[in-house]
């Protein structure tokens, strides 16, 4: 697989995450929505409660996901020199993606995302072809 195809089926798994997650955020909503006309117990207003909690946390998820495929689509996947954001970097054992995070794909077992947050994306970052890493 290409990087060009690595990258836009990375960018379809988030996409579909995404829309998973803006359906839950409408479904917490929905749940915080209380009839004014229906009889109500305690367990009603705890019920909106957690809703409300669970809501909170999906909209951040979505808002950090969105942010993610943004940073994505604006990454440049030209060749390089030296590795950077969006250079795919392939080794004796395993390949990665440098500067990204994803779910692993069944076809693809050996390959990996490295996240900002990766002890793998700093130690790949600037190094040319033929230079190696020590991760611990």
């Amino acid at each position: 697989m290409k990087k060009e195809e690595l990258f836009k089926a990375i960018l379809a798994q988030k996409e579909e995450l995404l829309k998973a997650i803006k359906s839950s955020v409408a479904t917490y909503d929905s749940g915080m929505d209380l009839d004014e006309e229906d009889t109500r117990d305690p367990e009603d207003f705890s019920h909106q409660t957690e809703s409300g909690e669970m809501k909170h946390v999906s909209e951040d998820h979505r808002d950090m996901l969105q942010n993610e495929i943004d940073h994505i689509k604006g990454m440049d996947l030209s060749p390089k020199e030296h590795v950077a954001q969006g250079s795919l970097v392939v080794t004796e054992n395993a390949e990665f993606l440098i500067g990204i995070s994803f779910n692993h794909f069944e076809n693809k077992p050996n390959l990996h995302g490295a996240g900002q947050d990766s002890p793998v994306y700093n130690a790949f970052l600037g190094k040319e072809v033929g230079e190696s890493i020590e991760v611990n």
